[in-house]
């Protein structure tokens, strides 16, 4: 379409005198958008900008009662800056359902984001573009599907979710690998609006965790632990189905080579690391069988942040009936972290050996463990719970007090071992220099 310049009159009016650069118009003498949010960034005031805005709203509501389809992708551009600036744009929203119904890409585009913008699931006009919606749904164009994907995971309505899930369901299995990701993200609104429609979404979606696709992958883990959350005949099927599978998922990625596309700091692909580590605490909370199933992976995760997220999942796992060998993994692990590491998972270990904890005999055992390891991150209230308990198991001061004398001998750097030692030392002595309540497991001490 042809540009004439102009200098003057009518809009150029509006535009304060310092703003030299001339407006572009087309024939109908309307400005372009970007000449708009031109003359309204040249105001100088408040007062300034809200007589562009007006002016501007006045030309589109006049070119909406006129019905001008050749302007309304244009008018539509315009209304979405003048929303983003504060300004009230409701008299523009039926006019994102006629560039939804054009046939042609660019005006459902427009007309698509307009949509997401201008409008929310509260809205009572957005019930008349569920059937546009569903139509693009089932377009042949996949980019229009993509569009129409989108516009729905961003304003869904619980009605919309009722009324178009078969259409997003099928969807999850689209050639195109895009379609999928976008249909998952999809499928997690409906299911948060509706969720008694989540069982119609766990085959699917289980079928997106052998993708190969990066996108896709990640998406459907997400989909996968967000159907867990909702439903406890999803978290069945996964637990049964599906844990050996994320487990192989998660083993591959950290043992896959270097992938700049998704590499982080020398680490491949953190985030999707991060959505399985999550999602893998959701199948194993209160199940020993999955907890098994992925033990032995969680210390080989090699990102700092990625085994904090690992240890909160063991942590999480953790109950009366596995706290022994998780807690023996745990300190096993300790011995070998990174001092920027210690501090966090000595204050895990800590928590669930009070926790959990079967007998005293094993607490103090476990605690002393600790103390040697890394006795300098135990915090003063953990030592000094410590000593309560010693204090009042009795029958166990003479064993206690010669567990710390030998490992006085073992390890004197760390602080805290050291003032607990001493203490039961200066308690007990005389049960350590003549081997008073002798346990059977241990040996005399000369």
């Amino acid at each position: 379409m042809a540009v004439i310049l102009v200098d003057g009159g009518g809009f150029a009016n509006s535009i304060p005198w310092e703003f030299k650069n001339p407006i572009s118009r087309d024939l109908k003498g309307a400005p372009f958008p970007w000449d708009m949010i031109r003359a309204i960034r040249a105001c100088k005031t408040a007062a300034e900008e809200r007589g562009v805005v007006r002016k501007e709203c006045a030309a589109i509501r006049a070119a909406i009662s006129e019905n001008d389809a050749d302007y309304r992708h244009r008018n539509m551009a315009k209304l979405m800056f003048i929303h983003m600036l504060g300004y009230p744009t409701h008299f523009g929203q039926m006019e994102c359902l006629k560039l939804i119904a054009a046939p042609g890409f660019p005006e459902k585009r427009i007309g698509y984001l307009g949509l997401m913008l201008l409008l929310d699931e509260r809205q009572e006009v957005l019930m008349l573009v569920t059937n546009s919606l569903k139509q693009d749904l089932n377009h042949t164009n996949q980019y229009i599907v993509g569009l129409a994907l989108c516009a729905l995971g961003n304003i869904c309505s619980a009605e919309m979710a009722r009324d178009l899930a078969p259409e997003v369901e099928r969807l999850l299995q689209f050639r195109d690998p895009n379609v999928r990701k976008k249909a998952a993200l999809c499928s997690i609104r409906i299911i948060k609006k509706v969720p008694d429609l989540a069982e119609n979404f766990i085959n699917p979606a289980a079928s997106l965790l052998k993708e190969k696709h990066h996108g896709v992958l990640i998406t459907g883990v997400q989909l996968c632990t967000d159907l867990c959350n909702i439903s406890k005949d999803a978290l069945e099927y996964f637990r049964k189905k599906c844990t050996d599978a994320v487990v192989k998922v998660l083993k591959d990625l950290v043992n896959s080579p270097y992938a700049p596309e998704y590499d982080i700091a020398g680490i491949t692909d953190p985030f999707l690391h991060i959505r399985l580590l999550r999602f893998l605490r959701v199948l194993g909370h209160g199940d020993a069988d999955a907890s098994d199933c992925m033990n032995d992976l969680l210390a080989q995760d090699s990102d700092a942040s990625i085994r904090k997220r690992a240890l909160e999942l063991v942590y999480l796992l953790v109950n009366e009936s596995n706290v022994k060998p998780l807690t023996k993994e745990l300190i096993d692990y300790l011995e070998v972290s990174d001092l920027e590491f210690k501090e966090d998972l000595t204050d895990r270990v800590c928590s669930i050996v009070d926790k959990f904890s079967p007998d005293k005999i094993w607490y103090i055992d476990q605690m002393l463990k600790v103390l040697c390891e890394a006795g300098n991150y135990v915090k003063d209230e953990v030592w000094h719970a410590l000593i309560v308990v010693i204090s009042n198991a009795v029958s166990l001061h003479g064993y206690t007090v010669r567990s710390l004398y030998r490992a006085l001998q073992a390890s004197t750097e760390q602080e805290t071992l050291v003032k607990v030692a001493v203490w039961c030392i200066g308690e007990y002595g005389d049960m350590l220099v003549n081997n008073v309540g002798m346990l059977d497991t241990e040996d005399p001490i000369t």
